[in-house]
């Protein structure tokens, strides 16, 4: 459920990096605590992101990990909300960014699932 390869943050986002571009998306966790997403409101391709922007708007906010260019916005998640909540870690991915700065304070998947009480 949480991948072992990903980063996390203490705003419950996961970062999948591959070179300068991460997936991003909201860790399951907090789609437990969701349980339901009416409307999202990403960035848009093209859009510069700092660190600690938010990338997604609903209930709460959830606030980017890197600083970069948004290459992709995963068309799926933005009319399909239910993805988001139900695989967060897959198919409901939020944003790829072509990554300038990442944030200090990453966690890896053991030091995530401890802060929450969770297992894989």
């Amino acid at each position: 459920m949480y991948p072992k390869d990903y980063l996390y943050s203490s705003h419950h986002v996961w970062i999948d990096q591959t070179g300068d571009i991460a997936t991003i998306g909201i860790t399951s966790y907090a789609s437990d605590e969701l349980e339901d997403i009416d409307k999202v409101e990403l960035p848009e391709e093209g859009d510069s992101i700092e660190i600690g922007d938010p990338i997604i708007a609903d209930a709460l906010d959830f606030y980017s990990p890197v600083a970069g260019e948004v290459i992709e916005v995963n068309p799926v998640a933005l009319f399909n909300t239910e993805l988001i909540v139900e695989d967060p870690h897959g198919e409901g991915w939020l944003l790829q960014v072509k990554v300038t700065e990442i944030a200090e304070k990453l966690m890896d998947q053991e030091q995530y699932l401890a802060k929450v009480g969770a297992e894989e």
